[in-house]
């Protein structure tokens, strides 16, 4: 089982890969609100990106109405757009990721599934035309949910045996959507096929297991995971990031492990137990958002300090580096959501 002792040191720093640096081969329905943004000057062309590649993926999701998708052309050039941004830090558009949507969920899932495999490709240290087949894969990974009933992906209790059975079917409807689909490979069709797939043989459609399952794959399943778990749904409240990397390093069992253990790590480094976008409270009791992370040293991000430590707003952001401040550290991260709603939580522990 994966632990996050396999991943940090005890300073919070990253330990390194057993491989070095060579590059791989290949409840109640949940408030629809938004948290507030980031606090960076200019977020405009990121925005722009995320708006089209919803566009997109809503588009592709409808055209399965016609029993196919001809082209992925459009999804490459945002794909390469992204990996662009993403090359170069891509904090703002790692934030609109981190960020819960109105709207339907799915579509805003596949956009930020893919903006994060490729965030993490980087991180393996995948060439750029890689990170962009990544990145589309991600993008269309569950159009197949499109022939799934609506009420079965929205559902708020449990699903039965034959409504489950149903779901998992998701990933043969959408590579039988994308063959011969121009533009797609046997690479990125893997990479759909196998995102659910678990390597001790417990995921779907197919039950594959260790070696059988593809690179590709299982990164993205990783960072499905990961995304879901950090964005509300219609059964549940969502976890916040650090929830969510220790529900993936400690619950999920034998289902990723071995070369996971290598994904997981990148998953660590490049988004960070308290990624961009995320509230945490310090020690003090300030409250503040993180805006980058230290590669080297995840637990201590640079933080924009917006509350003190009563809860009410600071006349002005602070901005704080806690790689350089021996005497603050991160106490907790927060739902700034429910935070807004009692300022009672400043005195939990």
């Amino acid at each position: 089982m994966v632990r996050l002792s396999d991943v940090l040191g005890p300073d919070g720093s990253l330990k390194p890969s057993s491989k070095g640096t060579e590059k791989a081969p290949q409840g109640k329905t949940a408030p629809q609100e938004t948290i507030p943004p980031l606090a960076e000057p200019e977020r405009g062309e990121a925005s722009l990106i995320y708006q089209e590649a919803i566009e997109w993926v809503t588009k592709k999701f409808k055209e399965t109405e016609s029993g196919s998708i001809a082209e992925i052309s459009g999804g490459m050039e945002i794909a390469g757009k992204m990996v662009k941004i993403l090359t170069g830090g891509g904090e703002s558009l790692l934030t609109l990721a981190a960020t819960p949507k109105e709207g339907y969920h799915l579509y805003s899932h596949c956009v930020n599934v893919s903006i994060l495999s490729i965030k993490v490709g980087l991180g393996l240290h995948y060439r750029p035309q890689e990170l962009i087949q990544l990145g589309v894969a991600a993008l269309i990974h569950d159009v197949g949910m499109a022939k799934v009933p609506r009420e079965l992906v929205e559902k708020r209790g449990g699903l039965s045996e034959e409504e489950l059975a149903i779901v998992k079917k998701h990933p043969i409807y959408t590579v039988e959507l994308l063959e011969g689909t121009k533009g797609l490979d046997r690479t990125m069709l893997d990479a759909i096929l196998h995102e659910h797939e678990r390597i001790d043989g417990t995921g779907y459609p197919a039950g594959l297991q260790g070696e059988q399952l593809s690179e590709f794959g299982s990164t993205i399943a990783i960072v499905d995971v990961y995304e879901a778990l950090t964005h509300p749904r219609p059964y549940r409240k969502r976890y916040t990031q650090d929830e969510a990397m220790k529900m993936i390093a400690y619950s999920m069992g034998n289902q990723f492990k071995g070369e996971h253990v290598r994904i997981l790590k990148a998953l660590v480094k490049e988004l960070s137990i308290y990624p961009v976008g995320s509230f945490i409270q310090l020690n003090t009791k300030e409250i503040g958002q993180v805006v980058r992370v230290n590669k080297n040293f995840p637990l201590l991000p640079v933080i924009d300090v917006w509350l003190d430590a009563s809860g009410d707003r600071l006349p002005e952001i602070k901005r704080v580096n806690l790689a350089q401040e021996p005497l603050l550290h991160i106490k907790k991260s927060v739902d700034i959501l429910e935070a807004a709603k009692d300022k009672t939580w400043l005195n939990t522990t």
